[in-house]
């Protein structure tokens, strides 16, 4: 239970952390996203203040396999430590004069690729249909997950990143099957047979909740 619990709250602080990244359209230090994750999501921030000081910056420090990687800024900020460290997006383009990653993951420069690798078609979209299921089920299907598989495996970055998608795309009016059904399709782990009943379960229940939100939110 407790293994299952902390792994959803470190995927939960990386969801918000990317968001406040896309927001600020820069990397932010620690204590920006920690005061981004106050004031947008107080129930993580309540588990995160009873967990150890730094939480949040150790869970962002383990960049294996992450989109969450840590720069150095060259420039001054108001407010901020020079000699502070901050998180970005590993494939963001930011102003190379001002943010330099650090550790970066290589990337295969494109006249290296032959023509044939330019190409190969890409696979046949799974089929994926969205299901009703209420929190306790979606709860059970992360308890699944865990049991599963490590926290490293580069499956939770996957589904962190699909579970992304649906909240953007139900605030933009799609329908929860079309959501659910691209965000499967966009992140390639997640079409494991093995893993797939699971993550059509808890993407259904999160685009359930983002419909909610969004109507709710109409008649403010």
């Amino acid at each position: 239970m407790q293994k299952s619990e902390n792994t959803m709250t470190s995927n939960r602080i990386r969801i918000m952390a990317m968001e406040a990244i896309e927001n600020r359209e820069r990397p932010l230090t620690t204590h920006e996203i920690e005061e981004y994750i106050k004031a947008n999501d107080t129930e993580l921030w309540k588990e995160i203040k009873t967990k150890c000081y730094d939480y949040v910056r150790m869970i962002l420090s383990v960049t294996k396999f992450s989109p969450i990687i840590k720069f150095k800024c060259l420039k001054r900020l108001l407010g901020i430590d020079k000699r502070a460290n901050f998180f970005g997006l590993n494939n963001a383009k930011y102003d190379p004069n001002i943010w330099i990653p650090i550790g970066k993951k290589s990337r295969i420069e494109s006249r290296y690729l032959s023509p044939q690798d330019t190409m190969i078609s890409p696979p046949a979209p799974i089929p994926v249909q969205f299901v009703e299921v209420d929190e306790k089920t979606a709860e059970n299907s992360w308890k699944n997950l865990s049991l599963k598989m490590t926290m490293n495996d580069p499956v939770w970055n996957a589904i962190c990143g699909a579970m992304k998608e649906v909240k953007i795309y139900i605030g933009k009016g799609f329908s929860p099957n079309d959501t659910v059904q691209y965000a499967v399709n966009k992140f390639q782990p997640l079409q494991d047979p093995y893993l797939l009943p699971d993550v059509i379960l808890i993407l259904s229940r999160l685009a359930s909740d983002s419909l909610d939100i969004t109507a709710n939110s109409a008649f403010v």
